[in-house]
């Protein structure tokens, strides 16, 4: 593996490990999602400092470059982060259906019970006079 692969891959699971680290303690990113981001940065560090691991794994499967593996690699993990992201999403929306329903009905109810006070009122103030 080139001497300026490695350099660069420390670099970006170094500032991707930063950035992660910032948007956890902004809250704007999930402590789940953040250790999924950081266990991605984890593999890229250690590609990076042990590259004796890369060269094992592309003889085993047969790949000729292991800059190769390393792009298969990460490509298979930002697939399986936008498919986890997929499924929540599609989860989230079920919910958000389920939630507007319940909001409509419970809508519905309250002006039945608005109009029927309304009644009585009109009722009763009736027979006052």
């Amino acid at each position: 593996m080139p001497i300026s692969l490695r350099v660069l891959l420390i670099i970006a699971s170094i500032i991707t490990t930063l950035f992660i680290a910032s948007r956890i303690r902004k809250s704007r990113l999930r402590l789940l999602d953040g250790f999924v981001w950081f266990l991605m940065s984890l593999i890229l560090l250690v590609i990076s400092i042990f590259p004796h691991i890369i060269y094992w794994l592309c003889r085993v499967m047969g790949i000729t470059s292991p800059v190769n593996l390393v792009y298969l690699v990460m490509i298979f993990l930002l697939f399986m982060i936008c498919f986890y992201s997929a499924v929540r999403i599609s989860a989230l929306e079920a919910r958000l259906a389920g939630l507007a329903q319940e909001v409509a009905i419970r809508d519905e109810r309250f002006l039945h019970l608005k109009t029927a006070d309304d009644k009585r009122e009109r009722v009763s103030g009736e027979k006052a006079q």
